[in-house]
């Protein structure tokens, strides 16, 4: 399940589900976006998003 979705924008824009992503998850979402993160950083801001119970 791909938890990156492509916005309706008319520009590039995504939508990130990272509220109950996993570490695996969170280490594609990386990859996929090309962000350079580590997983520490991934986890970091998975949770900061938890803490504000907002999406992405």
């Amino acid at each position: 399940m791909s938890r990156i979705t492509r916005s309706k924008q008319s520009f590039e824009h995504f939508e990130v589900d990272l509220l109950n992503a996993k570490d695996e998850e969170l280490k594609e979402i990386g990859k996929t976006l090309g962000l350079g993160l580590s997983l520490e950083e991934l986890r970091y801001i998975r949770d900061h998003y938890l803490l504000r119970e907002r999406k992405a």
